[in-house]
């Protein structure tokens, strides 16, 4: 049996104005997934007319599908939809390629900053010399086996271990690397807190919520 059409009156506001959120919920859903498959495989421009194309062709689809009565849109209701949604669409794929390209553009600060940070500590001054990854003011001082922190006053006792400053200064390196390496564009913070009855030196990211015991 054939499917009547049935056409959106130009007085039901409401059922034009929800069939509009429906396909631009449509729409945008479409792009996300476009998004995540192609953001590092296309051009700006190559994305924009993907992201376009595909968005009014999902549209379309769901347009042309018959509505829960069984009826189906006229041609002329589907396209005057259409037109009217396109340049709203249109509007959102151009913000939306702004707003990855900030967040790739912060991605990349984050990730200059972390590679200085880490140079920072490679190459503090002196062989011996290691800044403190707490403050990153001052340097670090071994006194009678206890690692200072001339700045922020805590001390942890590493005479059980044996440690000396280079040691130190490897395994902040090793932190650093181990967390470049997991691809997270986030920053290491460290901490000097209470683990297992004892001080420790702990580096943590609220990106990938990674937590590492340095000391």
């Amino acid at each position: 049996m054939q499917q009547r059409r049935r056409g959106i009156k130009d007085n039901d506001v409401g059922s034009r104005e929800k069939l509009r959120k429906d396909c631009q919920d449509i729409g945008r859903e479409r792009r996300r997934s476009l998004l995540q498959q192609h953001r590092s495989s296309m051009s700006p421009g190559e994305l924009q007319a993907k992201l376009h194309q595909c968005s009014m062709a999902a549209i379309r689809a769901e347009l042309v599908q018959a509505d829960s009565s069984g009826a189906l849109l006229p041609e002329a209701d589907i396209d005057a939809l259409l037109a009217d949604i396109e340049q709203q669409v249109l509007q959102e794929i151009q913000h939306e390629l702004a707003a990855l390209e900030r967040s790739e553009q912060q991605d990349q600060q984050r990730a200059v900053a972390m590679a200085e940070e880490h140079m920072s500590f490679l190459q503090s001054a002196g062989e011996e010399a290691v800044l403190c990854p707490v403050c990153k003011a001052a340097h670090l001082a071994l006194r009678h086996g206890r690692l200072v922190c001339p700045a922020e006053g805590w001390q942890l006792n590493l005479a059980a271990e044996s440690l000396s400053l280079p040691d130190l200064r490897a395994r902040l390196a090793a932190a650093y690397e181990e967390h470049a390496a997991s691809g997270c564009s986030g920053q290491l913070q460290f901490h000097v807190e209470d683990l297992f009855g004892s001080s420790n030196l702990t580096c943590c990211c609220n990106t990938c919520h990674a937590l590492t015991v340095v000391l």
